[in-house]
Order: structure tokens, then sequence, then C-alpha cells
């Protein structure tokens, strides 16, 4: 049968299971299974490192704990996506909203407690107070770099100047704080010297600037220095949060689809997730293809499956991860009517490779 593993693999698959002391004539999931406790020497769990979770999911994608978030409609918004990267895990804006809705999402985990800018939000000094809390609070930020009418930086607009203020109509150039002129950096300047220079003028924002001292991007003290609060922060080497679009596969994936991928590549994306309930499918196979084909250097997650012969499947096909799991989750009803391998059996066959892989 088409897609069926040789016998030499399903011993590749028994062998795996076996070397994870688990059994081959029958699967498990959690509740079926128990850790044995032993003896500790560790007095708190403040004392174990979480170094030994880290995990490449993909070259240069490292998660700092082995965590995706379920991606649900009412659990995955842009604040909870947020919240696990910031602790080391990986969210994803689910396919099933709307392009729009996703896209606004994307714009906002990549502002987020961000290092690099690449389009900081800007006022005029001629604006109303009322104005510029409208725009911070369309983004979910604080501040804005106040620019005049040839795009360059006059002043920013922080928390400090306006979180007291009680008269909306105030002008912008009358709350901007600090020097009128910002310290300001050529668009090209390091890390690490722009580091330098926040720490030396005890500054927070730090615009980029091109040589004709226009605006064209933002450093924020906050983002390159946000290791030191949260070590196991997923972030990119701009010091963004890491932006993952989603596509589904629909009756057929069609010209439109594509079109979701490229508006969502436009903002950056660094993962892109093809989501469905079956992937282990020809409309996941002419997914994965067309992408591949439009969009050969974007790493792809495919899921979801249950089996060994699904996993290689997509890996044949060109998927660069596979997600794993059918009905497992606690609010789904698809394992109670028997349908997909329990969780536990699901991924160590997914997982199993030649032993010579794995030394």
């Amino acid at each position: 049968m088409k897609y069926e593993l040789t016998k030499t693999e399903w011993d590749f698959v028994n062998d795996y299971l076996r070397s994870r002391g688990l059994p081959i004539d029958y699967y498990v999931t959690f509740g079926d299974v128990f850790l044995k406790t032993r003896f500790s020497e560790v007095r708190s769990r403040s004392e174990i490192s979480t170094e030994a979770l880290s995990t490449e999911i993909y070259p240069g994608i490292r998660l700092g704990l082995p965590l995706i978030m379920a991606k649900m409609v009412c659990e995955a918004d842009a604040e909870a996506i947020v919240a696990i990267e910031r602790e080391g895990g990986l969210g994803i804006p689910p396919q099933m909203l709307d392009l729009k809705e996703r896209l606004k999402m994307l714009e906002k985990i990549g502002r987020t407690e961000s290092a690099y800018i690449s389009n900081p939000l800007t006022i005029g000094p001629e604006k109303t107070l009322s104005e510029a809390k409208q725009l911070m609070e369309k983004y979910g930020i604080y501040s804005l770099v106040v620019v005049n009418e040839e795009k360059r930086p006059v002043g920013i607009l922080s928390t400090r100047d306006w979180r007291y203020e009680t008269d909306d109509s105030k002008l912008v150039e009358e709350l901007m704080g600090g020097r009128r002129r910002p310290y300001t950096a050529p668009k090209k300047v390091s890390f690490e010297e722009a580091a330098k220079i926040l720490r030396k003028h005890r500054i927070e924002k730090l615009p980029l600037v091109d040589k004709k001292g226009k605006l064209v991007g933002m450093l924020t003290a906050h983002g390159l220095f946000y290791k030191h609060h949260h070590p196991l922060a997923v972030k990119d080497e701009k010091g963004r949060f890491l932006k993952v679009g989603s596509v589904g596969v629909g009756r057929r994936f069609s010209a439109e689809h594509l079109k979701e991928v490229e508006a969502q590549a436009r903002k950056g994306i660094r993962l892109l997730l093809i989501d469905t309930a079956r992937a282990f499918s020809v409309n996941a196979k002419d997914a994965i293809e067309a992408i591949k084909q439009r969009f050969p250097k974007l790493p792809l997650m495919v899921g979801n499956v249950d089996c060994p012969e699904g996993a290689k499947a997509l890996f044949e096909w060109g998927a660069d991860i596979v997600k794993v799991g059918i009905g497992p989750g606690e609010a789904c009803r698809t394992r109670e009517i028997g349908v997909g391998m329990p969780q536990i059996s699901a991924v160590a066959c997914c997982a199993a490779r030649p032993c010579s892989a794995r030394m």
C-alpha cells in the first residue's frame, strides 16, 4: 500500500520504542504510564537547570522550553503568544482566524518588548496627547518617536511624559521630555555599540537614522538587555519575539492560500505552520510542494500526524518540522471515538529513526 513502512523501517520503530521503555504490541498515552521515583540529592527545584530542556527545532530556531501553545482561537492571542515565548515556548496565530487578524497579531508580536523595530511608530509634535494615546493603545505600546515633517526624530514621547497628564488636549511637543533632539545612531549600528550608547546616556530608546537624518528604525534598552531578565525567551537575531505564520489547506490548496503565505512572509515570519487536522493527506502534500516552490527558504512545520508513515511522508514531501498528535487535547473528543494513536506512542513512533542516525 502507498506510503506503508518497510519491514526494516518497522524494525527501526520497534527498536526505538524498546529503547524508550515503551511497549510495541499496544500503544500508550500519558495516563497509561508513570515515572518511578528515585532518591534525589536535589534540595530545591530552583537548583535544576532548564538548559537540558532547550531544543533546536530548526537550525537557528531554539526553544528554551519544549512547549508549543495550542493553536486555538480562544487561547492563542498576541498577548498569550508573547507570554509563552517570553518563558521559552512557542506560540502560533491560529490559521482559523481571518488573515487580517493574523497579520495584526504578527505586527503586535514583532513590536512587543523588541530590541530592534524596523518601522517604529511615530507621531508629529503638533498632534495631541489624545491622538498619541489612540495610536499607542492600538498597538499595545507606551511610547512614540516624535518626528518632524522631514521624518527626522525631534524627541521621544515616553511613559513618564504622559502617564500622569490629565489634559488630553495638550500637544506632544509640550509633553515630550528630556532633550528636544534625542540621541540617535546610524542604521547599521551593532547591538554592542548601541548598548554602550544606551548605558552611557541612560536612555531607553535609540532612534536609528540614515545619512540624511531620517528615521529608519529603533533599538530599545528593554529589548537589548532582555536576556538578563528572561534568559529563556525565544527571540530572533534582531531581538524580536519569534513570528510564526499559519495557513490551512482547504479542500484544495489554492492561489488564495499562497497569497496568505505571501502576506505573512512580508511581516517577517521565521517559520510557517501548515495546519490541518490530518496532514497525512494529498491536501497537505499539495500545500508543502506549492509553498516550497514559492518560498524555498521558509521553514515549514506541518501537522498533525499520529503515525510513523505520516511523519515519513511529510518529511519526504518537504516538511522541516512535523507536528504530532491527533485528538490528544483535553477538550478534543477525537480520541474518545477511537481515532488517532495514543500520544506517547505516537510521538515515539514518529521520532524513530535508524540506530546509526541516533549515534
